[in-house]
């Protein structure tokens, strides 16, 4: 009923105690509870009356350990995700098998709106620790290759391409050092980055690319001009 939408028949299941009392039971075939199926299929107002039932909303299926927020914002259901982000036991830093949080699910998905949604509830939360909290957001999408989430990043006037970690090191630094010359390439673009920045072991982006081999981000770097 859930998975289908259809509002008025969950309505009446949760009216029974003992049916009400398993809302985050999920089922033997895709392991998936009633808010998780209905925040896939982006039935809102389903997932809004199942959450008024005290329905938990940072429930995984054990297929995947995706969450319902997870869920809605992959498929760009962005009327469920604005549900799910007013929850505030919502979880929004939830990270499934894969290590993916519903941010990277929106912004690989290329659901622009969602994304921007979730990263600013994540900045409302975050309060005064939002500086260190999207240092860490750039870093990870720096680190681990993700242009669409570092497009989506580096449009936010609140985050410097060039932030430093506690080590000193640039998100240009971890790119180059993994290679991701794509993500090179966005960085130098924002024309907002050193790329001659040292780290606490002296090492600057084009050090690291050419310790590790990473011919391409070489390349780039190199037809920088101030390096």
């Amino acid at each position: 009923a859930a998975g289908s939408g259809l509002e008025d028949i969950v309505g009446l299941l949760l009216a029974n105690n003992d049916i009400r009392a398993t809302i985050d039971s999920s089922d033997n075939i895709s392991c998936q509870t009633p808010l998780l199926w209905a925040a896939r299929k982006g039935h809102a107002k389903v997932v809004k009356l199942l959450l008024r039932k005290a329905a938990s909303p940072n429930a995984t299926d054990r297929s995947e350990g995706r969450s319902a927020l997870s869920w809605a914002a992959g498929n760009g259901h962005e009327e469920t995700v604005a549900l799910l982000l007013k929850h505030e036991n919502t979880d929004l830093n939830l990270t499934d098998n894969q290590g993916w949080t519903a941010f990277h699910w929106a912004a690989t998905g290329r659901s622009k709106a969602t994304a921007e949604a979730i990263l600013n509830e994540l900045c409302r939360r975050s309060g005064s620790n939002w500086i260190s909290d999207s240092v860490a957001l750039l870093m990870q999408a720096a680190t681990r290759g993700q242009d669409a989430e570092l497009e989506l990043l580096l449009e936010r006037r609140d985050i410097k391409p060039d932030s430093q970690d506690a080590h000193s090191r640039t998100a240009l630094s971890w790119a180059a050092d993994r290679g991701h010359d794509k993500i090179v390439r966005q960085l130098l673009a924002t024309t907002r980055v050193n790329v001659n920045s040292k780290d606490d072991q002296r090492q600057t982006p084009l050090m690291w690319a050419a310790l590790r081999g990473r011919e391409d981000v070489v390349k780039e770097l190199l037809a920088e001009d101030k390096i």
